[in-house]
């Protein structure tokens, strides 16, 4: 907003346009927020366990 406002002397149709854009962007971002995002399945405490021996092993490979 604050950059079509800097070029508003020289194309005026830019301010209008950025209002436009500003406002389907909230709307877009407000309905993908509330009804199309989820979140994301909770992982237990075993997937965090098995990952965390994994990689210590290949900690110990690594540095071999």
């Amino acid at each position: 907003m604050l950059l079509s406002c800097f070029y508003a002397y020289i194309e005026p149709i830019a301010v209008p346009i950025a209002i436009f854009t500003l406002c389907i962007t909230y709307w877009s971002e407000k309905y993908l927020l509330l009804r199309r995002y989820t979140t994301p399945p909770n992982t237990s405490a075993d997937l965090v366990e098995e990952m965390t021996d994994f990689f210590l092993e290949m900690y110990v490979l690594a540095f071999a």
